[in-house]
This record gives C-alpha cells, structure tokens and sequence, in this order.
C-alpha cells in the first residue's frame, strides 16, 4: 500500500522498485497521448480513423469513439485466441490485415453503444503512431511520462527487475506477449509508485466523463489484477455511491 502518510506497505513479494505488468491502466495513458495531442494541434480528438489509417472508407469511427470505447468494435481481434498467450499471434502488422475489412467486425454503428474494446484501443495506438510518425514508446514518453517527471513506466522493463506472479510450485509465470499491436491496450510495465503517481495526478490525466465525479484519496492499494496472466492494477480508495463502475477508460482499476 502506498499512502502519503505512511512510509509503503510491502507484501506477498511485492517492491516499489520492481516492474509489474499494469494492464488496462494502460488505456489510460493511451488516452492521455490522444488528448495531449489534441491540446497540442497535432490532431482533433474527434478526427476520423480513416484520416490516418488505410481503412475500409467511411466507416464513422473517430478516435474519440476509440478512446471512450464507442467505436462498435469488439472486445478482441476476431479468430481464436491462444489461452496460454492469446495475444502473441496479435503483432505490430495485424491490424493492417483488420483495417481494409473494419467495417464488418462492427458490432453496432459508431457512438450508439459502448463495448469495452482491447482491439479498438490496439487501432487508436497504430492511429496515434501513424499521426505523429512516432513509436508508442516514443508518444508515451513525450506526451505523459516527461510532462510529469516519471521514469518508471515501460514496454521493456530489465528481466532482472520484473515482478512476476507466482505460477505452479512457485515458479514465476511467464507474462502473456502483449508488446505487439496489442500494446497501446495493456501491456506497459511500472513500478508501484509510477502507477500511483499516474493515477493519483487528476491535474495531469483527465478523467472520462462518467467518472468525473468522483475523488481520489491518498491511497494506492496493489492487488491481484487476474491470476491467470500474473499481472496487477491499483485499487483507488473512492465514494462508493459517487462512482460508476462501469467507466470508458479505467476498466480494471478496482474501487474499493
């Protein structure tokens, strides 16, 4: 736990100095690139995916309809995901095979319904890179973790430094492949404190609108995320009745 009063809470081999797989908090400073781009003129936060990406014409997605999930796309790349690893076949060239077909793995027409969407977070990354001809590493660095002095955040985090989730007899598991295409939805790695201090920054991330309600505390819990795959997120502490559960941007940050 970590807390502004108190000096860290460390358990079940957890260190503030060592890297964990963060998630869907991910998402989050996907998010943040696009609307620091915005504010930046690079792009508008409403442009169309088409803009940037050789998709199939006039399919109505923006990258506001990607960011706030709304975007019609599914919750996963289409075909069969691998249990073990279910993203490694998803590598930096999938969605240029997606793209030219998008329109007919639309659930539902942009900006009528929400669906959680890995994939449509997958599609804003490669959107983002294309704009500003930058990697996502590259994006992440300039437009979030230089503005707010965090060095701890990464897609390749040491070996040596990485915490890994105990698996069967104790052994560390091996992380699901998520530095693919994938990455922009969930796959960079953070000590405890740089994710607290991502999450606990309301001046420097914006909150999506269902949530912009609620207040942060002081403290940063980090618990299990999904035992499976052997990653963790921050629980934030909030006013249970003040906040929506179900939200556009914090999927897997649990409020206690």
């Amino acid at each position: 736990m970590l807390s502004e009063a108190a000096s860290p809470t460390l358990s079940d081999g957890h260190a503030v100095d060592c890297f964990v797989q963060i998630g869907s908090l991910t998402k989050v400073v996907t998010g943040t690139v696009l609307t620091r781009m915005a504010a930046s003129g690079v792009l508008p936060l409403d442009d169309p995916l088409d803009r940037w990406l050789p998709t199939a014409p006039r399919t109505g997605i923006t990258l506001l309809h990607l960011a706030r999930h709304t975007s019609g796309l599914p919750r996963l790349p289409p075909g069969r995901l691998p249990r073990r690893d279910p993203y490694a076949a998803f590598d930096r060239p999938a969605p240029d095979r997606l793209l030219p077909r998008i329109d007919t793995l639309l659930t539902c027409l942009p900006g009528r319904a929400e669906e959680y969407s890995n994939l449509g977070y997958a599609v804003l990354g490669a959107a983002l890179t294309a704009a500003s001809r930058m990697t996502y590493a590259e994006l992440v660095t300039e437009y979030v973790l230089r503005r707010l002095n965090i060095t701890e955040i990464t897609a390749n985090p040491d070996p040596a430094q990485r915490l890994l989730a105990p698996g069967f007899l104790g052994r560390p598991r091996k992380p699901w492949t998520t530095d693919g295409a994938i990455l922009p939805a969930g796959d960079l790695w953070a000590t405890p404190r740089a994710a607290a201090d991502i999450v606990g920054d309301q001046g420097a991330l914006p909150m999506p609108p269902k949530t912009s309600g609620c207040t942060l505390m002081t403290e940063i819990w980090w618990v299990s995320e999904c035992p499976r795959r052997g990653g963790v997120a921050p629980a934030i502490s909030v006013p249970a009745r003040r906040c929506h559960t179900k939200h556009l941007m914090f999927k897997r940050l649990m409020f206690v």
